[in-house]
């Protein structure tokens, strides 16, 4: 685990959820994806995180929003996800 990870595991404690945007397109829906928290890291990717399909087609693309938490055995899940293209 990172400093990084540490360091938002500690908030994490405190059942915060993160909002972030997804990292990269995750290409399949047996990839782990990446996301920015960027009100607390704009330079560093959290991940992998699981992540839940919506149907059977759609993927996490770049720049959708995310709503991301942190469990506590330190896995990083994408609880829901938005398509920015809908907004």
């Amino acid at each position: 685990m990172s400093q990084m990870d540490i360091n938002l595991a500690q908030h994490a404690l405190s059942n915060t959820i993160w909002f972030g945007t997804i990292a990269a397109d995750v290409l399949d829906f047996d990839v782990k994806a990446y996301v920015n928290i960027t009100d607390f890291d704009t330079q560093n990717r959290i991940g992998p995180c699981r992540w839940q399909s919506r149907n059977t087609v759609d993927k996490p693309l770049r720049g959708d929003w995310c709503a991301v938490v942190l469990d506590n055995r330190g896995n990083w899940w994408i609880l829901v996800w938005w398509p920015i293209a809908f907004e």
